[in-house]
């Protein structure tokens, strides 16, 4: 019975049952009329405290959709029941083990962040490679995620969860539309890795090491990318099969020309990229990072930074 009709019925309950109990008299009522009104009292009260969102019927969840629990999360009430489930560290080890209910919730936006906005909710969820899967695969959720520091913070400084971001493009791409997000990531003193080569073919990172890479730009020159590895890419390395792919666009930063920066949604931004800055962000996935070659100018400098997964 979807959650709606739940509502209804409760209602309909409710009015019929509190109709009969305001129309009894209760001076002219017999025994058997005050065990009856009595009976009944005690239902209605029932009724009116049942939550089919509460800790006890997470089950209802599932045969919800993210749109229809982000209407009904609209109502002040409604939400304050749903955060009475993620405060309960039972309900909520039985949503991530009901994929039907944690699919609801990681599509619901407001849902999300009553779960990112509990500490606890939250750390069960980045430490849980299933809960973690489901929500780097849902552009909702991690648009959610990369907007809070606490959830961003949380993700980046778990292995289960660092690894659900490095292995998804739309969690990927969910922190390159936000810059900010990856500048505080950056400034964060040992989160992330900063390094530079001033020679052509100079490894970073030796390949079959995950990383996400978050920077690169390169100074003394308008200079390809030319960086290895592809996700997943074991071997040797070249340029053409072992270059970084960007997330939803493909670009493969293992190319011979020239590379301009990315944009929130990795377009080309028609503007090199030669500091430190939001122009020079492209999130992407790498098995390992190495400079491969240079072949336009020359003897300039690539710096990149990334994060070890």
């Amino acid at each position: 019975m979807p959650l709606s009709d739940l509502t209804n019925f409760r209602n309909e309950y409710l009015a019929e049952v509190g109709a009969r109990l305001t129309a009894a008299t209760i001076t002219t009522a017999t025994d058997t009329d005050l065990l009856l009104q009595s009976a009944l009292l005690k239902a209605y009260d029932a009724v009116n405290q049942f939550d089919p969102l509460g800790p006890g019927a997470v089950s209802i969840l599932s045969i919800m959709t993210g749109a229809e629990l982000e209407t009904w999360l609209q109502d002040a009430s409604n939400r304050q029941s749903f955060e009475t489930v993620v405060a309960s560290s039972t309900a909520m080890t039985a949503v991530i083990n009901d994929t039907a209910a944690w699919a609801t919730i990681v599509a619901s936006s407001t849902a999300m962040t009553a779960v990112i906005n509990d500490t606890a909710a939250w750390a069960t969820i980045v430490a849980s490679s299933t809960a973690m899967t489901a929500v780097a695969a849902s552009s909702t959720a991690m648009t959610a995620v990369a907007a809070s520091d606490i959830a961003s913070d949380a993700v980046f400084t778990n292995t289960v969860s660092r690894l659900a971001i490095y292995n998804d493009n739309i969690a990927l791409s969910a922190f390159q539309a936000n810059p900010n997000q990856v500048q505080r990531q950056i400034g964060i003193a040992g989160r992330t890795t900063s390094a530079s080569a001033t020679v052509s073919s100079f490894e970073y990172v030796a390949n079959g090491t995950k990383v996400i890479l978050l920077r690169m730009w390169t100074t003394g020159g308008s200079e390809n990318p030319s960086l290895n590895f592809a996700r997943g890419y074991t071997g040797v390395s070249n340029a053409t099969t072992a270059g970084i792919i960007v997330p939803i666009t493909g670009e493969n930063l293992g190319k011979t020309t020239v590379a301009f920066g990315h944009t929130t949604t990795y377009a080309d931004s028609g503007t090199y990229p030669a500091a430190s800055n939001d122009n020079a962000n492209v999130v992407c996935a790498a098995n390992g990072l190495k400079r491969h070659t240079w072949s336009i100018v020359g003897s300039t400098t690539q710096n990149v930074i990334y994060i070890t997964v």
